[in-house]
């Protein structure tokens, strides 16, 4: 094996658990995803919504893996199969009462054993991932330096990313989502952050949680295993900077465009990003629009307070490469602008302020803005009162939900092209239709939705 996170003995003393069955080595590897198992994985069966991570227990096997976690329930049903896998598959089984705590545990117990890891958590409504991506770059020049892969940030998917942490490591960034009441103290007390950065208080997740106020005590929350001796990083223009700062415990530091820094703009703002001084450096930022310099202005201020010089800090951002689905600008006969790994009424605003960077004929593709709840309609009805504004010469609004913004549209008077459906067949075929050389278009829509898709007819 190439790195032990834990002998098998160990697992069992951390969750004060007996195995069923004969533990064999280490394990390598955490995995919750049966496709990812192989040797030295200690598998983590999790029940969602749609599936039960026990019913692939037979599946790992043949994958090679021989540890795996169980729920009590679930033991006590299956005892049959456990024999058998026990007996002719040589699994080893930890029987507990719930598996995601036990993961849980398990990430708790890891990152004790690097007491001098510097660990930075990130939250917010928009921002985070890229955010983390910019500082993740930053830190990297000077320091070795973790971050969590892809958007693995919630109760699940931070146990797994902290997995990722090793003895080289110097610095640990991790982003911390949430969306109900009571995550983000869990997250926090998982990894205790020394230094704790809010991009922002926006209308994410508002379904779950019920009101900006509840978002803004639940973002707060990450500053909650502070001792006095770390730092809260808040930006100084949102409408929640002196609720946030209000009784941390430690040193709080604000940033912003009213704030003395080190970020200025240095050439207009184009969908190819934007050109930036750096404390007297020089570098060029790749991603379009203008609140993604808040963005940068927030890691810059992490940066700082860590103690990067300014040439390690502009390095680290030329070097920086957007991640799929954010940002992205793929070019061709027609120029591409992928931002739809995920969506909410903020960042699709954003998104939409976009098209007035591109000269020729820009096309926007909405689809759902997913877990709004109550405010559903109303924010995609705005929504489409907005995209009527945005100066697109066509609107293709893709999912039920955006039903109300194709209603705000036509109300609007806008003088575009506007298509609506909840059938992805027809989408495609519309928008294959319609797009012609030189065109720009959007994609903006939450996960669940897929816009990407439509990639291979764009590209």
């Amino acid at each position: 094996m190439d790195r032990i996170l834990f002998t098998a003995e160990k697992i069992g003393e951390i969750l004060g658990k007996s195995w069923v069955g004969t533990p064999g080595a280490g394990v390598e590897n955490v995995q919750i995803d049966s496709r990812k198992c192989g040797r030295g994985t200690l598998f983590v069966p999790l029940k969602g919504e749609r599936t039960d991570g026990h019913l692939y227990l037979s599946e790992v096997a043949d994958r090679g893996t021989k540890l795996s976690l169980v729920d009590y329930k679930w033991f006590s049903e299956n005892r049959g199969l456990v024999e058998e896998l026990v007996s002719q598959r040589d699994m080893a089984f930890l029987p507990v009462a719930g598996t995601l705590e036990a993961m849980q545990q398990l990430a708790v117990y890891h990152m004790g054993l690097f007491p001098d890891l510097t660990v930075l958590g990130i939250t917010g409504s928009n921002g985070k991932t890229t955010t983390k991506e910019i500082l993740g770059a930053i830190l990297s020049e000077s320091v070795e330096t973790v971050v969590n892969e892809g958007n693995l940030n919630s109760d699940i998917g931070l146990p797994l990313s902290v997995f990722r942490v090793e003895k080289r490591h110097e610095v640990a960034v991790f982003e911390m989502g949430m969306n109900r009441e009571g995550e983000m103290d869990l997250l926090a007390s998982i990894v205790r952050p020394d230094y704790a950065l809010i991009t922002n208080i926006g209308t994410a997740h508002i379904g779950m949680l019920g009101s900006r106020d509840a978002i803004a005590q639940a973002k707060k929350q990450i500053f909650s295993c502070f001792d006095g001796s770390q730092t809260a990083i808040i930006p100084d223009d949102d409408p929640y900077r002196d609720y946030l700062g209000e009784g941390v415990k430690g040193k709080v530091v604000y940033y912003g465009p009213g704030v003395a820094g080190a970020v200025e703009p240095v050439s207009d703002f184009s969908i190819e990003g934007v050109d930036l001084d750096i404390g007297g450096y020089f570098c060029h930022f790749c991603l379009p629009g203008e609140h993604n310099l808040a963005n940068v202005r927030a890691a810059v201020a992490a940066a700082v307070e860590m103690g990067v010089e300014p040439e390690l800090i502009a390095k680290g951002i030329g070097k920086l490469k957007p991640l799929f689905g954010r940002g992205e600008l793929i070019k061709g006969d027609i120029t591409l602008l992928r931002d739809c790994y995920n969506a909410n009424p903020d960042s699709t605003e954003q998104s939409l302020k976009l098209l007035r960077y591109w000269k020729n004929r820009s096309v926007a593709v909405l689809g759902d803005m997913l877990e709004l709840g109550a405010a559903a309609k109303a924010e995609h009805r705005r929504i489409g009162e907005i995209a009527a504004e945005s100066g697109a010469s066509a609107l293709f609004l893709f999912g039920e939900e955006m039903e109300e913004a194709f209603e705000a549209v036509r109300q609007s008077g806008y003088p575009g092209y506007s298509f609506w459906t909840v059938h992805y067949e027809d989408l495609e075929a519309a928008v294959r239709d319609y797009v012609q050389k030189g065109d720009l278009v959007l994609l903006k829509g939450s996960r669940g939705v897929a816009l990407e898709r439509l990639t291979p007819i764009l590209t």
